[in-house]
């Protein structure tokens, strides 16, 4: 459990300096480390759901290769991710039985 919890917080120090770099830096950096275009809010994940939730700044939009990827390096059998842009729902990630991902809620 010590190793998961290291895991969860060492990707939540991720997303806070990529953050902070995005708010000094140009957008593209941040897309070049974890292939999110945007200023990260929150994060947390639920070990027991195994889900995650990703709360980004309105109107941020984020790329679902990397965000997916974010989640499954906390947990690897991580099960839905949900992505809020500022209140709305955004988007969902469910994974299905045979393992692959199914993405809902885009505007695109």
């Amino acid at each position: 459990m010590t190793k998961r919890l290291t895991g969860i917080a060492g990707a939540m120090r991720e997303i806070r300096e990529m953050s902070e770099e995005m708010c000094r830096h140009d957008p593209l950096a941040i897309q070049n480390r974890l292939d999110l275009i945007t200023a990260v809010e929150h994060i947390e994940y639920s070990v027991i759901e195994r889900k995650g939730i990703l709360r980004l700044a309105e109107i941020c939009t984020v790329n679902y290769e990397g965000c997916i990827r974010l989640f499954t390096d906390i947990d690897i059998g991580v099960k839905k991710i949900l992505v809020y842009s500022g209140s709305e729902l955004d988007g969902v990630y469910s994974r299905e039985d045979g393992g692959e991902w199914k993405v809902f809620g885009f505007p695109f």
